[in-house]
């Protein structure tokens, strides 16, 4: 069914419609299992074991989609009922993939499963570079209406994508001085999912979902005192605990928290060695962290003394790629993709030295064989989403020096084994072994 772009979510009758049309697409397109049912509340507790002597297991996999070497993932996100997950990669396609059917019903995970792999089941192609892409914060996939995303691409408009049929339902239009249309660099939904938030070059606008179009309204940079936040904005974070209270990123390494009530900046935090690549506040509002392309650490703001650091962790980001980190729903466990492939968890509880950084790294397993760019941890089973890969470059032979690189996408010469564009799905709650399984089965059976 073609679908009007701007004019859906403030028609109550197309938007009933459309509602029809897609209960009648979900049996046969992106099906909800009917035992698929998870508490979407974010305090529901979920029993993550990362202490020591536990490891996370495989479950799923996927390679095939990702075939030639320039066509890496650039992140992962967890639908907010968990029954899917998005993944951005460099072939401008988002793609949505379902929950595995064996991980529905599961409490543990039996350690000798075997690993099976994991299809999409839904492609949307975006015509540029994607810059950054979110799921609406209410989606629910009984309530196929809440069942949407956003993008935002180079050359183009903000989308806003049917997460059923993969149609587009709306586009948010911001234009530049020359009234040419203006991409977007981020993008954020609040948590009610009335506000868009997208970063432009020195300013944020900021889009009514339900009025799609060219209407916004501007969010200069600037604090009371006359500070500006110069640069593009490259990460935007909502805090969950205060939707009026946002944080802006941009690539001129600063920080600036805003609250939607004055527009202006509460304060602007300096510290990163790099430019702001990604954002997030603790539940609660208390601790923002944010990380940074081209920089060795994770920052956590306290924010009840704005400006003051709590800790940082450390990692290993020497490119200017974007590395996603993410929180427990509790806030204890921090965890985050690496350039080698690793992915590191910290217990933010744990102690903090004098230098300002935790004591100890809580656990580090190897995830991919190359860089970890996106993780996203599931809301309501104790299950983790990796995606891997990264540019690589073929060294020109027939140059002596080190330094001169061809600069068309192939693969490394020197570290060619070590390319790897991948998504998985690790389970990192109990798992048990065969012997504990067929006790079970026995005890069942009699």
């Amino acid at each position: 069914m073609q679908v009007e772009n701007d004019d859906i979510m403030n028609d109550p009758e197309k938007l009933e419609s459309v509602s029809e049309n897609m209960v009648t697409t979900v049996e046969s397109d992106h099906s909800t299992p009917e035992n698929q049912t998870f508490e979407t509340q974010s305090n529901v507790e979920v029993n993550y074991m990362f202490h020591e002597g536990s490891n996370p297991c495989l479950t799923h996999f996927e390679t095939s989609q990702f075939k030639t070497s320039d066509c890496y993932t650039k992140g992962c996100k967890w639908a907010p009922d968990g029954l899917c997950f998005l993944t951005n990669s460099n072939d401008n396609i988002l793609r949505v993939w379902d929950l595995p059917e064996n991980l529905n019903s599961v409490s543990e995970w039996q350690s000798n499963s075997s690993v099976s792999p994991i299809k999409p089941s839904l492609c949307m192609r975006e015509g540029g570079l994607i810059y950054d892409f979110c799921w609406y914060p209410l989606m629910n996939s009984w309530n196929p209406v809440t069942c949407c995303l956003a993008s935002a691409s180079k050359d183009s408009p903000v989308h806003l994508w049917d997460a059923f049929t993969g149609q587009l339902r709306a586009t948010y239009r911001a234009y530049n001085q020359v009234d040419e249309v203006e991409a977007a660099r981020s993008i954020a939904f609040d948590p009610c999912g009335e506000r868009l938030y997208c970063g432009f070059k020195n300013c944020v606008r900021v889009f009514d979902v339900g009025i799609p179009g060219r209407s916004y309204s501007n969010r200069n940079l600037k604090s009371a005192s006359g500070e500006t936040q110069n640069g593009i904005v490259s990460s935007i974070a909502v805090c969950p605990a205060v939707p009026s209270l946002f944080a802006v990123g941009t690539y001129t390494r600063s920080v600036g928290l805003y609250t939607e009530n004055t527009g202006k900046a509460l304060c602007i935090l300096q510290g990163h060695e790099g430019g702001i690549t990604h954002m997030k506040f603790s539940d609660d509002g208390m601790r923002l962290y944010s990380g940074g392309r081209k920089d060795s650490e994770i920052v956590c703001w306290d924010l009840r003394e704005p400006g003051k650091v709590l800790f940082s962790v450390p990692r290993k980001v020497p490119t200017h790629q974007r590395i996603y980190f993410d929180l427990t729903p509790n806030g204890k466990y921090l965890l985050s993709g690496c350039f080698d492939g690793k992915v590191f968890i910290w217990d933010t509880s744990e102690a903090i030295d004098e230098e300002g950084n935790l004591k100890s790294t809580l656990k580090v397993f190897q995830a991919h064989s190359d860089c970890a760019n996106g993780l996203s941890i599931h809301h309501q089973k104790p299950l983790i989403v990796t995606c891997s890969g990264q540019r690589h470059y073929q060294k020109n032979i027939e140059n002596d020096s080190e330094d001169e690189v061809d600069k068309q996408p192939g693969e490394n010469v020197a570290s060619a084994r070590f390319i790897e564009n991948s998504v998985k799905l690790w389970w990192v709650g109990g798992e048990r072994t065969s012997d504990e399984s067929e006790k079970i089965d026995e005890e069942t059976n009699c």
